[in-house]
């Protein structure tokens, strides 16, 4: 057998050191690697959560850089100054708010957040690599709360999303909408709204009418700007869900009679008012019960809101109800939760009425999904500063009907803020 000589071990030396240094960056790449990769997954859930921790501090008055640097430290990422550069060895942490590129930049609403992270290597020191450097980003959007006008301002909507006749003129009176339109959110192909009225002289004025479904009226009875009479309008579904619904409540607070005549708000059960109550002090009213007013004698309330958990409304005659100016609900007087199916039912029964006297002065919102509304005259020579949203509502009766919509006057629900991650 031939012996190697010298040149060929030291050939198979150099073969075998390749060898080991191939070995070597292989296993760097794939220890540092997988290691560096799942460094990167880490930091990428902290910015997510910083992001989302800053947009929270953000639409709560809270500060978003001390917010989002303690989510950070919570994710075993620590920084000192999220407005500053480089301010740690190992990792920087920025915050920004409006962000400076991408295709949120500018936009106020938003957060963004770079986590910058270097990451030691084990095995790559053998190749000359120190460190792999991760930089992640994320955005996320906070929006404040807001309030919007109930109903898109409409004065008078009907929400049945199938009725004919859902927003209904009728009678031999003239009704007059000012400040505000109508809207009918019924697909009824022939009559979502439906005009009955063909006395001579009498007619519905208002701004504009929108509706879903088609629009059947007599001849000369709509004194309507022709360019604001429209259908095919799109559907709001049913419930709607672009009407946050409110919540009053009453608590464990019962209402009381004090002094005969007054009472104080909370819950009550059984006929509304009591008898011989004819002054209502502001507050939240609570009814388990039908609320009726017919007397002679006037019911003042101001700054009061109504709950009808059950019952039905009739309101004749002298009556002189305000909604709250301020606060959660500013704007509301009335309002009746939806039952299941309600206004989808063809038996549906709850009702409200209101006749209003000569003398009567109703001002503020009347939110009532699930019933059927109905308005027949009165209101003074000021009107009733009232906005209508049921299930169907009828206007009209045998004399005179006038609505004023001030937006000031009337119920904005709130939107509650909202936090979301959108990068």
């Amino acid at each position: 057998m031939q012996t190697p000589n010298r040149s060929e071990r030291g050939q198979a030396m150099l073969l075998i050191v390749f060898a080991i240094i191939g070995l070597v960056g292989m296993t760097a790449l794939a220890v540092d690697g997988g290691r560096t990769y799942a460094e990167r997954r880490r930091a990428q859930s902290a910015a997510d959560s910083t992001a989302l921790a800053s947009a929270y501090a953000k639409v709560y008055g809270g500060n978003i850089y001390t917010a989002g640097l303690a989510r950070a430290t919570s994710n075993n990422f620590t920084d000192t100054d999220a407005t500053a550069g480089t301010s740690n060895t190992r990792t920087n942490i920025e915050i920004y708010n409006p962000p400076i590129s991408g295709t949120y930049a500018g936009n106020a609403e938003y957060i963004q957040v770079f986590i910058t992270d270097k990451v030691p290597t084990f095995f790559g020191r053998v190749i000359g690599i120190q460190q792999v450097t991760n930089k992640v980003k994320a955005v996320a959007r906070a929006r404040p709360p807001i309030t919007t006008p109930l109903a898109f301002g409409n004065a008078v909507v009907g929400l049945s999303p199938h009725d004919c006749a859902a927003l209904k003129y009728t009678g031999s009176s003239n009704v007059d909408l000012i400040g505000s339109g109508l809207f009918v959110n019924s697909d009824c192909a022939d009559s979502a709204f439906f005009n009955n009225s063909s006395s001579p002289g009498s007619d519905l004025t208002a701004p504009c009418l929108t509706s879903v479904g088609g629009i059947t009226s007599a001849t000369g009875s709509l004194d309507i700007p022709s360019n604001c009479i429209s259908t095919g309008s799109t559907a709001w579904g049913y419930p709607p869900s672009n009407i946050q619904m409110p919540d009053p409540t009453c608590g464990t607070q019962n209402a009381s009679v004090v002094n005969v005549t007054e009472m104080t708000p909370g819950n009550w059960t059984g006929n509304f008012p009591p008898n011989k109550v004819t002054t209502l002090h502001a507050g939240v009213y609570c009814i388990s019960g039908n609320f009726s007013w017919t007397g002679s004698d006037t019911l003042i309330g101001h700054d009061v809101v109504f709950r009808m958990n059950s019952g039905s409304v009739n309101w004749s005659g002298d009556i002189r109800l305000d909604a709250p100016d301020s606060g959660p609900y500013a704007g509301l007087l009335l309002y009746m939760p939806q039952k299941t199916d309600e206004c989808t039912n063809p038996n549906k029964t709850t009702a409200i009425t209101i006749n209003g006297g000569t003398s009567a002065s109703i001002t503020g919102s009347i939110l009532a999904p699930g019933a059927n509304i109905s308005v027949e005259g009165g209101g003074g020579t000021d009107g009733l500063h009232t906005q209508f949203v049921g299930c169907t509502v009828k206007l009209g009766g045998s004399s005179s009907l006038k609505l004023v919509y001030n937006a000031d006057e009337q119920f904005f629900p709130p939107t509650p803020a909202s936090i979301e991650l959108v990068e």
